[in-house]
């Protein structure tokens, strides 16, 4: 009966502990694993922001169709730097870009980036033969959206987002 009574008095410490330590601040702590994939998705196209639902719980993105410029020259899915003199620079973007840039030059380019529970850099998704094809595309209600790139038809997308978490 001590030896039992012992064992609880050594455990019950143990477990107050571990739960101090691994709840605090009201923090939530999701593992984001870009080899799940699969669930539903949907966009909200006036708000540039497309979600999906997967086993382990929403996952948020906004998206922007980019110039080739404003994209820093990447066209490879999954990327989210630059590439030749900005191969270590950030695309940085607003959300919801479409039309043409400054320059003149049309966004044809869709780029997406986590949004929630966690934020990360913009990652280039795939490109379109015009601007309106971006934006219908991109965030809007086709197929081949930010929805869709969490759930992982090209699983380097979804990839280069939980990569690139805390980078912006």
């Amino acid at each position: 009966m001590k030896f039992l009574l012992c064992l609880i008095l050594l455990f019950v410490p143990i477990t107050v502990f571990a739960d101090t330590m691994c709840v605090r601040d009201k923090t939530l702590v999701v593992s984001l694993d870009s080899s799940i994939g699969g669930g539903t998705r949907s966009c909200s196209p006036n708000a540039a922001v497309c979600w999906a639902d997967l086993s382990y719980g929403r996952l948020y993105a906004e998206g922007a169709c980019l110039s080739l410029e404003e994209g820093l020259g990447q066209t490879k899915t999954g990327a989210f730097y630059g590439v030749g003199e900005y191969e270590n620079t950030l695309v940085s973007a607003e959300k919801g870009l479409r039309g043409v840039d400054k320059n003149g030059n049309e966004r044809v380019y869709c780029w997406c980036r986590l949004e929630h529970p966690a934020s990360s850099a913009w990652v280039f998704f795939r490109g379109y033969n015009s601007e309106k094809e971006c934006a219908d595309s991109c965030f809007g209600s086709s197929w081949y959206n930010c929805g869709q790139a969490l759930l992982g038809s090209d699983k380097s997308v979804r990839a280069g987002m939980f990569r690139s978490v805390g980078l912006k």
